[in-house]
């Protein structure tokens, strides 16, 4: 009976030395878990902060589009009165320009200028003075 005994114990003694150790390998599984937890929570602090970082800036962005709106209505309405401007601007230019030509007119009927295109010669004036140049100098004095 001795001998069962002491085989008895060395079985005891050998699973219990395989007890302490696969305890001593589940607490060093379980400190890894721990630090990954930890690196997770800290990502998840991280991811936490970047989301309320965006969520503020689409509370930003939401009160910026309808202001965005306004200013794109207001400047709709402004390329509105810029363009009829424009067209008044246009008809007016029109009437000063036909004006500016029928004082032309009158003033060639009047012999002020000659015709419609003033010139300062007529072509047979400069013709001739291009053929002929003056025969007389100036002696210096």
């Amino acid at each position: 009976m001795e001998k069962e005994d002491t085989i008895r114990m060395d079985r005891i003694e050998k699973n219990l030395d395989l007890l302490i150790q696969g305890i001593g390998e589940l607490k060093n599984a379980q400190g890894k878990t721990n630090d990954q937890i930890s690196a997770l929570g800290g990502l998840q602090k991280q991811t936490e902060e970047q989301i309320i970082d965006i969520k503020e800036v689409q509370l930003q962005t939401a009160v910026q589009i309808p202001e965005l709106r306004e200013l794109q209505i207001q400047n709709s309405i402004q390329i509105s009165e810029l363009r009829e401007s424009q067209k008044q601007t246009d008809e007016q230019l029109k009437k000063t320009i036909k004006k500016l030509y029928e004082i032309g007119k009158q003033l060639g009927d009047l012999g002020l200028v000659q015709g419609l295109h003033c010139s300062p010669f007529s072509k047979s004036t400069s013709s001739y003075l291009s053929s002929n140049p003056p025969k007389t100098r100036i002696q210096p004095i």
